[in-house]
């Protein structure tokens, strides 16, 4: 048998993704290195990107907030170690 995870477990940090209806939609969240990646004019959408800490994940949602400097400095340096 095989298991499939379903997404990260509380504690986890890493990068978030979102489509947002504008720029500074969940800039609390998504405080640290965030940065608007692309915007769609037709849909009136632009995709977010900042570094996060998961608080919950439940069936199917998931709560995050702000990721601090030190989690922050884990995923930078994933990041590069990555790319």
């Amino acid at each position: 048998m095989r298991a499939v995870p379903i997404g990260p477990d509380p504690g986890f940090s890493g990068r978030a993704w979102v489509w947002a209806p504008d720029e500074s939609a969940h800039a609390d969240v998504l405080s640290i290195d965030r940065e608007v990646v692309a915007r769609d004019r037709l849909r009136r959408a632009t995709l977010l990107t900042g570094i996060v800490t998961i608080l919950r994940n439940e069936n199917g949602f998931v709560e995050v907030r702000a990721a601090t400097k030190a989690e922050a400095a884990r995923v930078l340096g994933a990041e590069r170690l990555r790319a």
